[in-house]
């Protein structure tokens, strides 16, 4: 995942969190994630968004900031998570590929469900699902692809959007 607007490194906390990871959960960073309350433990942890889960709707939508298995995250015990009510610009490789035919600037994005858990995508205003951001003008119905840039992935498609938290979404924008 990139920030590529809105990230400041000498306020790298200001309106996102940093919390455990739910036991025998792996988060990849760019994926969706909520908070969810551990009644055993007493704190809240980190879980990949799933909006077949109700409670998750309710809660924040975050971005995983690293990997779950990453070194220092592991060594902390704690992962961070970039805020949907924030002012961010996101870029992530974590998206519902049978959705991509829908992203067009200007439109909702929300969280997966079920098997889609984590990703995002598309959605209508007004539908009621939870509005986590909105893409930017340079999506013309699908992914970008930066194939072009230098690097070791093989797959370069992602997505970009501005974060918006709208937990209603009950009234057409």
């Amino acid at each position: 995942m990139v920030v590529r607007k809105g990230w400041n490194p000498l306020e790298p906390m200001r309106g996102n969190r940093s919390l455990p990871i739910k036991s025998s959960v792996t988060i990849t960073s760019g994926q969706v994630i909520v908070p969810e309350w551990n009644g055993t433990t007493l704190q809240w942890e980190w879980n990949i968004a799933d909006y077949s889960n109700s409670a998750h709707k309710t809660q924040v939508a975050h971005f995983a900031m690293q990997d779950s298995t990453f070194k220092d995250v592991v060594a902390a015990g704690k992962l961070t998570g970039v805020a949907s009510t924030g002012q961010f610009e996101i870029q992530t490789g974590f998206y519902v590929a049978s959705d991509v035919a829908n992203f067009t600037g200007g439109t909702p994005v929300t969280c997966g469900s079920s098997g889609d858990a984590g990703n995002v995508k598309s959605t209508t205003w007004g539908s009621g699902s939870p509005v986590i951001g909105i893409f930017t003008p340079d999506h013309h119905a699908g992914v970008i692809d930066l194939t072009g840039l230098k690097s070791e992935a093989t797959d370069l498609t992602v997505v970009r959007f501005d974060t918006h938290w709208d937990q209603q979404n009950a009234t057409a924008n």
